[in-house]
């Protein structure tokens, strides 16, 4: 189930496993200063019925770097190759939500489920929400700071905004500064008004995910599930990682039901909305 193989085609590197015989999940992270095969550790599992695809976005890990554009080209089209012609359900966290999103309003009619993970889509709600407003000006102080000579310096000042304490400099791994600096050449989504009513009418199967740690990915999800008619999940315990809270779990059992159609209600650490 877990035999691991990896691909690296036209630059593009991912991570596979399962079986390619089985209808495949393609798992999107997001901006983040890690190896990006730590990524979606908790899904894994779902190995035992699909292929998982799990790319390094263009910068990231053993990717290629490329030049981002700002119709965020070339994370959609290797997307698109990653989906196949045949399909496969889509997940995408934070960057990659949004990556996932717009992937989606390209090929629709290749989305067996779309799953967004507190997408960075702040276009869709910082005019109506001071909460969103906010946190997207204080993150355009720190990028617009940002010295690529003194990554530790943006780390720090990225995770303050984050988790809303002052956090002070320290070193980073060089694994963290080839991370930061693919963080850095990436398209900016924060003033990108992004038509999505479009998937209200597409048949697969949607769901928003966010973490209830921070009231402007809350707004978000809130707005995009309403504009896209998807189903909308809290899952408490992991911040701006969900799939991630025990161990996977909640998240896991939950995309189960979400991709048949047939998402309900569950205990403990998910909240319904």
């Amino acid at each position: 189930m877990n035999e691991r193989r990896n691909t690296q085609k036209d630059g593009l590197y991912a991570t596979w496993f399962g079986q390619s015989e089985q209808p495949r999940i393609v798992l999107v992270h997001g901006s983040q200063w890690q190896d990006p095969d730590k990524n979606f550790a908790h899904q894994r599992v779902l190995a035992e019925q699909f292929e998982l695809a799990l790319p390094h976005r263009r910068g990231y890990g053993n990717s290629t770097s490329a030049q981002r554009t700002p119709n965020f080209e070339p994370d959609i089209s290797d997307m698109g190759v990653l989906l196949g012609e045949q399909g496969a359900h889509l997940i995408g966290e934070s960057y990659g939500g949004w990556v996932a999103l717009l992937t989606a309003l390209r090929w629709p009619k290749r989305i067996k489920s779309l799953t967004l993970i507190e997408p960075i889509a702040f276009g869709l709600a910082q005019d109506t929400h001071p909460e969103v407003r906010q946190f997207v000006n204080a993150l355009k102080a720190v990028f617009s700071a940002a010295n690529p000579e003194t990554p530790e310096v943006f780390a720090a000042s990225f995770l303050s905004v984050m988790r809303g304490q002052i956090l002070a400099p320290r070193p980073v791994s060089d694994e963290a500064r080839h991370g930061i600096l693919a963080m850095l050449s990436e398209a900016r989504t924060w003033d990108v008004h992004l038509e999505v009513a479009a998937l209200a009418q597409a048949p697969f199967p949607k769901w928003v995910v966010s973490g209830g740690w921070h009231p402007a990915f809350e707004a978000i999800c809130d707005v995009l599930a309403t504009q896209i008619q998807a189903q909308r999940s809290i899952i408490k315990g992991h911040g701006h990682s969900p799939q991630d809270a025990d161990a996977g779990v909640p998240f896991n059992a939950a995309w189960h039901l979400m991709s048949h159609k047939s998402i309900a209600s569950l205990a403990g650490a998910i909240t319904m909305k």
